[in-house]
């Protein structure tokens, strides 16, 4: 291991436990006992003899530091970083923490622990780590020690994410800390506005906890750790952290006190994290806001100009999701005639993506009629609202090449109507096995909306894993190795992940989550709970029924099924739902409707909430099919009267209705009884299996599990969230 800089050519090297290097380095370490803390011979061998001490050499084999340290829970623990007095100062520390991160770069991240009085706890967040909390030391004396963290950045499947159906909003320190002062300055208070809150996600950037940590007050930072908890947070993957460090430092080049280099720092974490807009009231930063925006693509505001610019925002356009459910669409093949018109409007400026580069892969990759196709979302009025191109690499695999959306706040909901329609086009053929969008210029709002709906981000472009209908475990284990996923697409975590619950180790929480990944398929003997739930006929049409929708009289009202999370509100009681889950909906009596009384669909279910009528509403509404009007109903004309609401998503309509005679033969047969089904009844996992087979099987009455119908015949349907 070797770097070379204009200062040092610094040698990176193991010390092994036979080397005669080592006793330099315990040397060097009992020398600054008082900073690095006492470390036993003992250890010192034992590290050295597990590869746990990297050391700095200079050309003439001088050691001028080592960095010591262990592994465990995916993590890695710094246990000692030392530089020889002389050499402080020279980026010698700097670079063996680069080297460490390099060295553990496939792990979580790194943590380590120091205290707040020494000279060094100033150097970490420089190096990339932020303080995450603190406690007391040991001992008579306890002093104060800050938990310091880095992490490495690896997408994960399950972490949080930010909204990206809202205006992203990152704050700075000075925001934060204007927002939960006692004295709240009357610029940032607007950013509290209620109003303003349905529209615009505030984010903080993981430099605020180096911010916060500054604060003398032990207390306060207590208090202002929590306050930070409660924002979401934008995340970045290392390589894009450190692009824009690389680009950020021609406009800020001269940056020399520690508060102004953490001001960039949040910058560069926003600008990494792609967020639109990045609030400060520093001068510094906001003079050179046009050009950073020309540069970056990100909008640098104070306060109060972001308020104005928002503000137009909705003079344009109608930005309340809910008012948006009913405008009608239609869900098309893309045409030779729709080529013309497709670059102005989705061509990738921002990303420096250029005409020809973009009408030569459409062009090229539709001209291969045998393989290349497209869908296109379009408003009635014929405007193009979102397209994807794909086509066939081989018998198993669908490229996605381009799969653009049209700027505006619907963004978020066409890219997954969208992408919903190319998995249902796609995943219910046995022999596509991949989904791979491969569009290099996507944005951030369509790559959130290819996570929710089971994409995972691996290498270079996003990966659907499709590997059929009902399995166990360990049967979607062996199909992936079989076909040999892991290595061709990197799914190590899904691999991963699946050996968890095979072996017992996952929580239902994760093989929930897992099943959402290979969606439409339901994984076998996980503890997934399944619930069959009644609905009747008018909601199961606003819901997800277009069979049913087409049964209504006077209406050229077409409820969307793409829509891929929506919400149902019920009596309070019984209360025998559990998280995460499974929903069959029973589709009750209807004499409007020939096809009811019988189970029509399949959906997970996501989480519920009860309580009062009004606040279940105003915390649910924006899924938009129900009014005001239906849940007082609900509630017996009482606002406080207590309902349940549910999330549920990725339903999939059973080829095969299941009529109430033969739920009620499964059920006897698996339960031993015949519970009613007016109210949300929890049914065993061999009744699960039975129905849902019969539900997808192309020969009904057998035991088949099998694909959904296609579903890419050009349909109108409605927008919904």
């Amino acid at each position: 291991m070797e770097e070379t800089s204009r200062q040092h050519k610094l040698i990176f090297s193991k010390v092994g436990e036979d080397s005669a290097l080592l006793q330099t380095v315990i040397d060097l370490g009992d020398k600054n006992r008082k900073w690095v803390g006492f470390f036993p011979r003992d250890a010192f061998k034992r590290s050295a003899r597990e590869g746990r001490i990297i050391a700095a050499f200079d050309r003439d084999n001088e050691l001028l530091g080592y960095v010591l340290y262990y592994t465990a829970r995916g993590r890695t623990v710094i246990q000692q970083l030392c530089v020889k007095e002389e050499h402080r100062n020279k980026r010698v520390g700097q670079r063996l923490v680069e080297q460490l991160k390099e060295e553990t770069k496939h792990l979580e991240g790194i943590l380590l622990h120091c205290r707040r009085d020494f000279p060094s706890h100033g150097f970490w967040p420089g190096v990339g780590f932020v303080a995450v909390d603190e406690k007391l030391g040991r001992g008579k004396d306890a002093r104060e020690l800050t938990r310091f963290w880095c992490d490495h950045g690896h997408p994960d499947l399950f972490s949080s994410r930010v909204d990206r159906s809202k205006t992203i909003a990152v704050i700075d320190a000075n925001i934060f800390f204007d927002l939960f002062s006692d004295k709240k300055p009357e610029e940032s208070m607007a950013l509290q506005a209620d109003w303003l809150k349905e529209h615009v996600e505030l984010a903080i950037t993981k430099e605020l906890l180096n911010e916060i940590d500054r604060q003398t007050d032990r207390n306060v930072r207590r208090q202002n750790r929590a306050y930070a908890l409660s924002l979401t947070t934008i995340s970045a993957d290392r390589e894009s952290i450190l692009e824009v460090k690389g680009k950020i430092g021609d406009f800020f080049n001269r940056v020399t006190s520690e508060s102004h280099k953490s001001d960039v720092r949040h910058l560069e974490y926003a600008i990494a994290g792609e967020a639109s807009f990045f609030l400060t009231r520093d001068d510094s930063i906001l003079k050179q806001a046009d050009e950073i925006d020309k540069r970056f693509g990100i909008k640098i505001m104070n306060p109060a100009g972001f308020i104005l610019c928002i503000d137009e925002l909705l003079s344009e356009v109608d930005y309340r999701p809910e008012k948006l459910v009913g405008s009608e669409i239609k869900i098309r093949m893309l045409g030779a005639g729709d080529l013309q018109g497709v670059g102005k409007d989705f061509l990738s400026y921002r990303n420096g993506e250029a005409k020809a580069e973009f009408e030569n892969t459409l062009r090229s990759t539709l001209a291969q009629t045998e393989v290349g196709t497209g869908l296109v979302i379009e408003s009635t009025k014929g405007k193009i609202l979102c397209f994807a191109v794909m086509k066939k690499t081989n018998k198993s695999e669908i490229e996605v090449v381009l799969f653009r959306v049209v700027k505006s706040t619907l963004a978020g909901t066409l890219a997954r109507n969208l992408a919903i329609s190319i998995l249902w086009k796609y995943g219910g053929d046995s022999a596509c096995n991949a989904i791979k969008v491969t569009d290099s210029h996507i944005e951030p709002v369509v790559d959130e909306a290819l996570r929710d709906v089971g994409f995972i981000r691996v290498k270079k472009y996003h990966i659907k894993i499709n590997l059929g209908r009902l399995e166990s475990a360990r049967g979607f284990q062996k199909k992936l190795n079989k076909e040999h996923l892991v290595e061709r697409h990197g799914v190590k975590d899904l691999e991963r992940i699946l050996e968890r619950v095979c072996t017992g180790q996952a929580s239902v929480e994760e093989a929930a989550r897992v099943e959402r990944l290979l969606w439409p398929g339901r994984i076998l003997g996980a503890r997934i709970p399944t619930f069959i739930v009644p609905v009747r006929p008018r909601w199961a049409i606003d819901l997800f029924d277009e069979k049913l929708a087409k049964q209504r009289l006077f209406s050229t009202y077409i409820p969307t099924s793409l829509a891929w999370e929506n919400a149902y509100y019920r009596a309070s009681k019984p209360k025998v739902l559990e998280t995460p889950g499974r929903i069959l909906w029973y589709v009750s009596g209807g004499n409007r409707y020939s096809d009811s009384k019988c189970i029509r669909a399949c959906s997970s279910l996501d989480r519920f909430t009860i309580g009062p009528a009004k606040d279940v509403y105003k915390k649910f509404k924006r899924f938009g099919i129900y009014e005001w009007k239906d849940i007082i109903k609900l509630a017996d004309r009482n606002p406080k009267g207590e309902i349940m609401a549910f999330v549920f998503s990725g339903t999939e309509l059973l080829k095969n209705p299941l009529g109430l005679d033969k739920v009620r033969q499964v059920l006897l047969k698996g339960m031993g009884t015949v519970p009613p089904l007016s109210t949300p009844v929890k049914i065993p996992e061999s009744c699960f299996k039975e129905l849902y087979e019969e539900g997808v099987s192309n020969t009904p009455g057998q035991r088949i599990a099998c694909t959904g119908e296609g579903r890419g015949e050009t349909k109108t349907t409605t927008l919904s969230h």
